[in-house]
């Protein structure tokens, strides 16, 4: 199966597919590093506003990060709108796609799992004084801190996962 021809509008399906595909990863991998950055820091906490800050990103379910699943789709929608499906079998995609592969195990397994059990946790601060006690900072209970940094290390795995494919996509060795 080769690419549709230039007349059948696939320059602007192409765009498309790739504007999508681009805005998906950027979104999804924020997310993910997003998390490990709160995770890291809700680790470190030092003051009520802090802890504040925690438990409004950890208190609620993060969609926004499942547009992760869309990043493969959109880009071999776009790769092959632009180069046929014989682009589809080419080294640098399949590395790009293990990458992908290996951050979303991590993030399905480790990340949003964890995400959901603080969740509750956090949930649970919420009977925070009106005035708090400026001497007295509560301390996250123990069973956070693991779950904290689960997510940060592997947020970080998947940032550099997702460098990773961003390079290989950029500098295309091997085309």
């Amino acid at each position: 199966m080769s690419a549709p021809s230039p007349s059948t509008g696939a320059p602007v399906a192409y765009g498309i597919a790739l504007a999508v595909h681009v805005a998906t990863a950027l979104v999804g991998f924020a997310t993910l590093a997003s998390s490990g950055l709160y995770g890291s820091w809700a680790c470190r906490l030092r003051t009520w506003e802090e802890l504040r800050d925690v438990r409004r990103y950890f208190g609620h379910p993060n969609r926004s990060g499942q547009v992760l699943w869309l990043v493969p789709l959109t880009g071999g929608v776009a790769l092959w709108l632009r180069h046929g499906v014989s682009a589809l079998g080419q080294a640098w995609v399949i590395a790009s796609m293990v990458c992908w592969a290996l951050a979303t195990v991590l993030a399905v397994s480790v990340i949003w799992p964890a995400e959901r059990r603080i969740r509750p946790i956090v949930a649970g601060l919420d009977r925070m004084p009106d005035v708090p006690d400026p001497g007295h900072v509560p301390l996250l209970p123990a069973a956070l801190g693991p779950m904290f940094r689960s997510i940060t290390r592997a947020a970080a795995f998947c940032d550099l996962a997702f460098t990773v494919a961003l390079a290989l996509m950029v500098l295309r060795p091997g085309r």
